[in-house]
């Protein structure tokens, strides 16, 4: 069943703006953990209001759908010849100088000033443990609250009851560390108010870099028992350097994928799109940027968003070093005392009995245009601390870690694409990689929501090796990608001399597939498969032909070709999948040469089309359609030879 999407597409507009399910039952032996769950929410979740002198509130923040319907419809002629401005080139300031007002006057009452303390008294508008668990929320629908999470804390509630959920209400502007500070005390009232000896923490984006820093300051007190921290923001987000920096190019295809998984969308368009026509939103963002900052650069919140790497450049830039004393004092504690030590400091909680696990995604750029390993939002370096390889490139074949992090060799760290290498993640027995992943997306994912539930909920996986279906990396299942594959023998995402079959399973809840064929790049196997048919949801075994080469790390890439009903929306898909070869020594690795191309192989269309009809139909975009049809033809023929080769 589809998830309710319609507030995951405001929070990524929201953030773009201001900085910039099935569970598998538990085995007999593990029943489900007692603990109450603290969930820790994503940015700017948090209701505020602000209190004025005579003790009355006014609610200034906590996203208002119906106030800005309001403010588009009594603005709609300006937006509208704003809009047809900046569609022609002639004048994006228009259009950014209406949205400029009007998110002036919304964020108004969440300033602060130089110094990072609000220009207002501002408080939570719920902070207590009987006002802001679920039990409470569900009795009283109309009240201004925060469920957060419906989806995730749903199902949770089922599990455990909705009397042990909690929603931690925390004043986001504030940095990370005094939000810390605030759920210390919050943690304290939760364990007196349900008598229980520990929590759970789920914590999911910036209440992952929270859950980081409460875990540096308070984590060895024995007040956690598990920690799920989901895509977190442990040493910033990359959105945030993009929106400071003021340099948005918006990454079309990449922020059509991440709606179309978030609606797990079975219809997908991402093929059609190269999107230039919307080029013209850049150059709005851009001259809005400049409004937004007006009301938000002295949030201590976004500056401890600055990844570590960019943030001296951009203090340099905004903030006086006089006025803004404080707010530097704090961000420079964030960056220099907490973000560099979160391995040690995780340490030693685990040392102290403390459960950590951090879910990560991985393999694609920021929507923004910041070219990195990244869930679309936070760079996989920041969430999870390992070391990746530049976007658009690999580690080399033989390359098998640096090892600073996890040093038993006996441990694969190395991710199937070969661009991350989990041996330098701040825990590499406790961090699960998913390729694809989009930020904020778990609980669209059947596998990540698996995974966290039963981190969060049980002790049955201690670590990445642990249960083999929970291995460290994995590709993502969200029906989005259509269909997955692996082999029957090894873990996620490698292939082994014991591997006889490849798996692949039709992701749709909805419509039946047709196999067309699947092509290996880097190896020589045959997998038949044309004609092979998937009911929705269903698994396949197919043999596979030939032997893999007796080496290891090297990477194989393999590409499903398939047909769905002309129901789907889209007839013909594909998808490619990495492995990486374990069947031997070790490949030799060059280190003058530490990066390779990500793509064994690339479209032979555009050598054989040439430039010029490649160019048309970039220009008119469907390149990429094309493209895919000719691929599978010339799959077709490869394979043909591969047969007559390996017969």
């Amino acid at each position: 069943m589809k998830r309710v999407f319609v507030k995951k597409v405001l929070a990524l507009v929201v953030a773009l703006s201001l900085a910039v399910a099935v569970l598998p039952v538990a085995s007999a032996e593990e029943a489900y953990s007692d603990y109450p769950v603290v969930l820790l929410p994503g940015y700017s979740s948090s209701g505020l209001e602000r209190v004025y002198e005579d003790g009355s509130a006014k609610q200034v923040w906590g996203v208002n759908t119906d106030a800005i319907l309001q403010a588009v419809l009594a603005r709609i002629a300006e937006l509208a010849l704003g809009l047809g401005l900046a569609a022609s080139g002639s004048d994006p300031a228009y259009l950014a100088k209406v949205v400029g007002e009007e998110s002036r006057a919304i964020l108004d009452g969440v300033r602060c000033n130089p110094d990072g303390s609000s220009v207002y008294s501002v408080r939570r508008i719920y902070s207590e443990p009987e006002n802001t668990n679920n039990a409470y929320y569900l009795a009283h629908p109309d009240e201004i609250g925060g469920m957060y999470e419906r989806d995730i804390m749903g199902d949770i509630g089922d599990l455990i009851g909705d009397a042990l959920l909690f929603n931690f209400n925390t004043d986001f502007r504030m940095g990370a560390i005094a939000c810390a500070e605030q759920l210390q005390e919050y943690i304290l009232k939760v364990l007196e108010y349900t008598g229980a000896e520990k929590v759970n923490l789920l914590a999911i984006s910036h209440g992952g870099q929270v859950a980081g820093t409460y875990l540096s300051l308070y984590g060895t007190q024995g007040l956690v028992n598990n920690a799920v921290l989901v895509v977190p923001a442990l040493g910033g987000a990359g959105i945030a350097y993009d929106f400071f920096n003021g340099d948005i190019d918006f990454d079309e295809l990449t922020l059509v994928k991440f709606i179309e998984h978030g609606f797990m969308s079975e219809t997908d368009y991402h093929w059609l799109v190269r999107a230039e026509a919307t080029g013209f939103l850049d150059d709005v963002i851009r001259e809005l940027v400049p409004y937004l900052l007006e009301s938000v650069l002295y949030w201590g919140s976004l500056w401890d968003f600055m990844p570590p790497e960019y943030y001296e450049q951009m203090k340099a830039r905004y903030l006086d070093s006089e006025e803004s004393a404080a707010l530097i004092a704090a961000s420079d504690r964030m960056h220099y005392e907490i973000m560099p030590h979160y391995a040690e400091n995780f340490a030693a909680c685990q040392t102290a009995g403390v459960k950590i696990h951090i879910i990560a995604g991985t393999d694609s750029p920021i929507v923004t245009g910041l070219q990195e390993n990244s869930d679309a939002i936070i760079t996989t370096h920041s969430s999870t601390g390992a070391l990746t390889a530049p976007y658009g490139l690999r580690f080399a074949d033989g390359y098998r870690g640096q090892d600073t992090t996890c040093q038993n060799p006996e441990h694969v760290h190395i991710s199937p694409a070969m661009t991350v290498d989990a041996s330098t993640a701040y825990l590499p027995e406790n961090t699960f990689f998913i390729e694809g992943l989009f930020h904020g997306m778990v609980y669209w994912d059947d596998y990540s929501s698996d995974l966290l539930e039963i981190l969060l909920l049980t002790d049955q996986i201690a670590d990445v090796h642990t249960d083999p279906r929970y291995s460290q990396f994995h590709a993502t299942t969200n029906a989005e990608q259509a269909v997955t594959a692996y082999f029957d023998q090894s873990p996620e995402g490698q292939l082994g001399a014991d591997d006889q079959y490849l798996i692949v399973k039709n992701l749709s809840s909805t419509h039946s597939l047709t196999l067309l064929n699947i092509s290996c790049f880097g190896q020589e196997l045959l997998i038949p498969a044309a004609g092979k048919q998937l009911a929705p949801g269903e698994a396949l075994r197919l043999p596979v032909q030939g032997e893999p080469e007796a080496v290891s790390y090297r990477k194989m890439q393999l590409t499903v070709r398939y047909y769905t009903s002309i129901a789907a929306g889209t007839p013909v898909g594909t998808r490619t999948l990495s492995f990486l070869v374990m069947n031997g020594e070790p490949a030799v690795y060059d280190g003058q040469t530490p990066y390779a191309p990500l793509m064994l192989t690339e479209s032979a269309f555009p050598q054989i089309a040439g430039d010029r009809a490649t160019s048309v139909l970039e220009k008119i975009g469907i390149l990429d359609f094309v493209e895919m049809f000719f691929d599978i033809f010339y799959a077709i023929l490869q394979n043909i030879r591969l047969l007559f080769k390996l017969g």
